[in-house]
């Protein structure tokens, strides 16, 4: 009767287990229940206690509550008693912890799924955002400057230390500590970053990513390339970067997604072409950029300082802007001086009929096809 009480008892409570937590939980209720029998088989053969007796004196010794109205009489049970004692306590106390340790982990694996499908869903809400693919130093670059911009992207990345990394970059809080360090010489503490989650220091941060292969046309769906306004594959290798165009034109068409635009960064100058190709709008070399930059720092050096505060201060950030007048009309038959009065713009050229017309003079009046290039402050 004791042995079938406790294998129904066995089977309605593992059925309820998941086979996923089976693993963890097994190998602590299989000996505490053998635990059991055992104790109760030698109650009942030591001492002649009837099995419910020994069931109960049993639980009582395991849980260490010990009422004191069963007692064995017998020097065995005695014995028996002083070592079940001491191992039942041990396996009780490994059992609660281990059962503890497993509820938890479920409860945070439900906040992690929780977590992610409010992402999922955020980005799925997601209309003529930008697709960043790879977490690389172009890649956090774009999503910072983008973030300073207000502007909404999804980051795609596949390493999930890389991933970790960019968020580092793009947080405020992580630079300014860097600062500090360089400037006080001081090793600065990150490790209350470092044992965050990715998905909290993300969600802290506004920004949106999946961590997957961003080659992959099912990333680039999730990420929403069907309603997304620009694609920029910024991967260290070229090859990668031509693999996920030719892979958004093709899905372009069948998304009915024409207007996405492809800006993508070229490593090895030799494969300019091979991207044009590929289908990109526009590529950028950062080597060669770079080195545009050197040039500036060693022959005019307040210029090159100029390039820094507009790249590296977050705080009243100056950027080149564009103004299409076709996008305000009431600027049409205005001229420059009173936009720059009105707007406190400074139009540096203006793009019209194909060429540019650089530093327009005050009097240059405003066309409808006119495309302005401005300098304004972001924040």
């Amino acid at each position: 009767m004791l042995y079938r009480l406790i294998t129904i008892t066995y089977h309605r409570l593992f059925r309820r287990i998941p086979s996923e937590r089976s693993a963890t939980v097994l190998p602590v209720l299989i000996p505490l229940l053998l635990l059991t029998m055992i104790g109760t088989v030698t109650y009942v053969v030591l001492e002649g206690w009837h099995p419910l007796d020994a069931l109960y004196a049993t639980i009582i010794t395991i849980t260490t509550v010990g009422y004191g109205d069963l007692t064995p009489i017998t020097p065995a049970g005695r014995i028996f008693s002083i070592f079940f004692t001491l191992s039942a306590i041990g396996l009780a106390s490994y059992a609660i912890s281990s059962l503890a340790a497993s509820v938890i982990d479920k409860q945070a694996q439900k906040s992690k799924q929780r977590i992610r499908r409010r992402r999922m869903q955020q980005i799925s809400d997601l209309k003529g955002h930008i697709i960043i693919c790879g977490a690389t130093v172009v890649g956090h670059r774009v999503g910072l400057e983008l973030m300073r911009r207000g502007r909404q992207f999804v980051l795609i990345e596949s390493d999930e230390v890389q991933l970790r990394e960019a968020l580092y970059w793009m947080n405020p809080e992580y630079i300014a500590r860097l600062r500090r360090q360089y400037a006080r010489m001081e090793m600065a503490d990150f490790e209350d970053m470092d044992n965050r989650p990715i998905a909290d220091l993300a969600n802290e941060m506004g920004v949106l990513f999946l961590l997957g292969d961003p080659t992959d046309e099912n990333i680039l769906l999730q990420a929403g390339i069907g309603r997304a306004r620009g694609l920029m594959p910024t991967m260290d290798d070229d090859r990668d970067n031509i693999a996920i165009i030719l892979s958004a034109r093709d899905m372009m068409g069948k998304l009915d997604n024409n207007r996405l635009r492809i800006v993508s960064r070229v490593s090895d100058q030799d494969n300019i072409r091979r991207t044009y190709l590929a289908g990109a709008d526009k590529i950028t070399a950062p080597n060669m950029v770079g080195g545009l930059q050197l040039v500036d720092h060693m022959l005019s050096p307040t210029v090159g300082a100029l390039w820094d505060q507009m790249l590296y201060n977050s705080e009243n950030t100056m950027r080149f802007t564009e103004w299409r007048l076709d996008h305000h009309p009431q600027w049409i038959g205005r001229t420059v001086r009173e936009l720059r009065q009105g707007k406190q713009l400074l139009t540096l050229a203006i793009h019209r009929g194909g060429e540019y017309i650089y530093t327009p003079s005050g009097d240059v009046g405003l066309e409808s096809a006119d495309v302005l290039i401005t300098m304004q402050a972001t924040n």
